[in-house]
């Protein structure tokens, strides 16, 4: 769920959020929390490095 103050919508019919104007934080898994200011395209290849990672 998400609250976002009305001028932290882009687009009211479809819902756009300015995501740049509010500090998000995410909840993970158990306790810890994080920022969401951090943005980033993950590349195929950063996917499979990842997956690689895990399967060890």
């Amino acid at each position: 769920m998400l609250q976002v103050r009305d001028e932290g919508v882009l687009d009211v019919q479809h819902l756009y959020i300015d995501t740049t104007k509010p500090d998000l934080v995410g909840r993970m898994e158990g306790v810890p929390y994080t920022r969401t200011r951090d943005k980033f395209e993950p590349s195929a290849a950063l996917g499979q490095s990842l997956l690689a990672k895990h399967m060890e």
